[in-house]
């Protein structure tokens, strides 16, 4: 496995909003993110949207209080990664999106609407990721408001065609 690339990654944890978000989503994956490499700083970063806020955090530590259920690699080139990354990162130091996650309990009875709770100048995680996507270009990401950490991951798993299983459970 190699960290050189950018990821995207599942995870969980015993938080209470994470077992909140595995039961509202139905899904094993409460938290979604990715990881690159930092090549001045030596070290494995982890880019996502938590409760402090979009921010960074090195991957160690990162791993001390979460459980990675997969880490996937995207099958594209690295320099539209690396500028869907870019773009990204000006989102670091926003806030998170804690209004947004009531939007979510809509998608128990309206699936892909239109986040009305959505913050632009907020993220939550998944759709941090799912901006990530959109970026570099890879389809059905036209609303990334409403995708929550379980359906990234299903969809992922569903397109092993563009899509490297680098680490499971």
């Amino acid at each position: 496995m190699t960290m050189d690339s950018i990821c995207v990654c599942y995870s969980t944890s015993s938080s209470l909003i994470s077992r909140l978000i595995r039961w509202f989503s139905r899904s094993e994956a409460s938290h979604a993110l990715l990881t690159f490499h930092d090549p001045f700083l030596e070290k494995v970063f982890v880019m996502e949207a938590n409760g402090r806020g979009f921010m960074l955090t090195p991957w160690a530590k990162w791993r001390r209080t979460h459980k990675l259920l997969a880490r996937f690699s995207v099958k594209m080139p690295p320099s539209n990664q690396v500028v869907s990354l870019k773009l990204l990162a000006e989102h670091l130091g926003s806030q998170y999106d804690y209004i947004s996650l009531l939007g979510f309990l809509f998608r128990r009875w309206v699936k892909r609407v239109a986040n009305p709770f959505s913050d632009p100048d907020r993220l939550v995680c998944s759709e941090a990721v799912a901006v990530f996507l959109r970026d570099c270009g890879i389809g059905d990401f036209d609303k990334p408001e409403t995708w929550t950490p379980g359906d990234l991951l299903t969809w992922m798993r569903k397109r092993p065609q563009e899509y490297q299983l680098e680490e499971g459970k």
